[in-house]
């Protein structure tokens, strides 16, 4: 009896992991996206006391809009630096870089 008890236990664990990690993951991108309603004010907002402003923009890629936010200064021999960030996650990540004035002197 034991024997029985222990492979079905077994199993149950399995399907209990096998589903809690997409179900997570629904949970976890919807309340993310779900949590910022104006996030172009947001962003703007956030830099204001700042040296550097960001621009806001948009690029279409077929049914996809993928908003991005630029920071250049006049000088195109200085490297250019792109954050990119995953799911859940936002820009918001990387406003403290943004903001920093020595690394605006060194990067684009």
């Amino acid at each position: 009896m034991n024997i029985y008890r222990n492979i079905f236990a077994k199993k149950l664990k399995w399907k209990t992991r096998r589903f809690a990690l997409p179900i997570a993951w629904v949970l976890v991108t919807g309340i993310s996206a779900c949590q910022k309603k104006d996030i172009d004010a947001d962003a703007l907002a956030e830099f204001e006391d700042s040296s550097t402003m960001p621009n806001l923009k948009y690029t279409d890629n077929g049914d996809l809009s993928i908003r991005y936010l630029e920071v250049t200064t006049a000088s195109t021999a200085k490297p250019t630096v792109i954050f990119v960030h995953g799911a859940p996650g936002g820009s918001d990540n990387y406003y403290d870089y943004l903001k920093d004035p020595s690394f605006a002197d060194s990067f684009n």
